[in-house]
C-alpha cells in the first residue's frame, strides 16, 4: 500500500511546474505608460521619434526590436538610453501600480510549493524596492537581471543549470516577443500574457507555448 501511495504521488507530480520565472515590467509591473513617457522626455536629447504612454495600446503592435526602429535610435546608443530611462524609472517607480490580481495568483503558486523568480531587463534594485513597496517581495526566491535586452536566454540558461532544476519543470511568464525567445534559448515552456507591452497576436507569432488574458488563467497551466 505504501509502494502504491508513492506510485501515485510520483504520477501526480510528474512533468509538473516547479519553478516559476517571471519578466518584470509589463507582466508584473504595469509600466507601460511610465517607460513610454520616458523614452518620450529624452528623445529630444537623442534625436528621436518621440512618443508617450497616451500611445500605449497604438505601440504594442511593435516588439521590442521594432520598436527601437521606430524611434529611429542608433545601436550605439541604445545602451545609454535604456540605462538613463532605468535611471529615471526608478525616481518613479512607486507611481506604477502591480498588475490587478498578480498577488493572487502568486500566493496560489507558493501554496503549491513552487519556487519563483524573476529575470528581468530592469535593475534587482528597482524590482525589489517595486516589490518590497507592493508587498510580494516575500514571494519571490530569486530576483535577477539582464542587462542585454536579448539576453535574458542565456541568463536563464545559466540559472536553471546553476540552481540543479530541470528544463521540463521550469517555465517562464512574460509579454514580449523576445520573452519568447528567450524561454526558446534556456529551452522551457513560456506563458504569454496579453496584458503588457505587446499585443497577444505576437506573442502567438512569436510561438508562445501558451497566451493567457487575464492573471488566473496562469495557475491551471501550472497544474497540467
Amino acid at each position: 500500500m505504501e509502494f502504491l501511495s508513492t506510485l501515485i504521488i510520483l504520477w501526480h507530480n510528474y512533468g509538473m511546474i516547479k519553478v516559476v520565472l517571471f519578466d518584470f515590467d509589463g507582466t508584473l509591473a504595469m509600466s507601460m505608460e511610465m517607460v513610454y513617457d520616458i523614452y518620450g522626455e529624452v528623445a529630444e536629447k537623442y534625436n528621436l521619434v518621440k512618443v508617450d504612454g497616451s500611445q500605449v495600446e497604438w505601440l504594442k503592435k511593435y516588439s521590442a526590436k521594432e520598436f527601437i526602429k521606430l524611434l529611429k535610435i542608433k545601436p550605439t546608443d541604445f545602451p545609454k538610453i535604456h540605462r538613463e530611462v532605468m535611471d529615471e524609472f526608478s525616481k518613479r517607480m512607486e507611481k506604477v501600480k502591480l498588475l490587478p490580481g498578480a498577488e493572487a495568483v502568486l500566493k496560489k503558486i507558493k501554496e503549491k510549493g513552487m519556487t519563483m523568480g524573476i529575470v528581468t531587463s530592469n535593475t534587482v534594485e528597482n524590482v525589489n524596492r517595486f516589490l518590497k513597496v507592493k508587498g510580494v517581495l516575500n514571494y519571490f526566491d530569486i530576483v535577477d537581471d539582464e542587462k542585454n535586452l536579448w539576453g535574458k536566454g542565456a541568463k536563464i540558461k545559466k540559472l536553471i543549470k546553476g540552481k540543479g532544476w530541470k528544463s521540463e519543470e521550469v517555465i517562464y511568464v512574460g509579454d514580449e516577443s523576445r520573452d519568447v525567445e528567450a524561454a526558446k534559448v534556456a529551452k522551457i515552456k513560456i506563458i504569454g500574457v496579453g496584458w503588457g507591452y505587446e499585443a497577444k497576436e505576437n506573442l502567438v507569432k512569436a510561438g508562445a507555448d501558451y497566451v493567457v488574458d487575464k492573471p488566473e488563467e496562469i495557475m491551471p497551466i501550472l497544474l497540467r
